[in-house]
């Protein structure tokens, strides 16, 4: 399974967010460390009310450590999230 799929299958609309007609982009910026942990997550842009769901999910995902000049180190992310009501 890929990101996407994984983000897609993952995400729930918060109900709040839901019975408020809130829609849109978030950007969830974090580092992947050392490790392929998930640290230091934070809404960059976006809804407060749908960036706990966001984030929630952005904690789950299994990351691989990344490289930098072939060594292994923490990399920074920005994962975007779209949340669209059904029409």
């Amino acid at each position: 399974g890929d990101l996407i799929s994984f983000v897609q299958d993952n995400l729930k609309y918060p109900k709040e967010a839901k019975e408020n007609a809130i829609e849109g982009i978030l950007f969830i910026q974090f580092i992947v460390n050392k490790s392929g942990k998930t640290t230091k997550i934070k809404l960059l842009k976006g809804s407060e009310t749908l960036a706990d769901e966001a984030i929630r999910v952005t904690k789950n995902i299994k990351w691989y450590p990344g490289e930098v000049d072939g060594k292994i180190s923490d990399v920074q992310m920005v994962l975007p999230f779209t949340f669209k009501l059904p029409e």
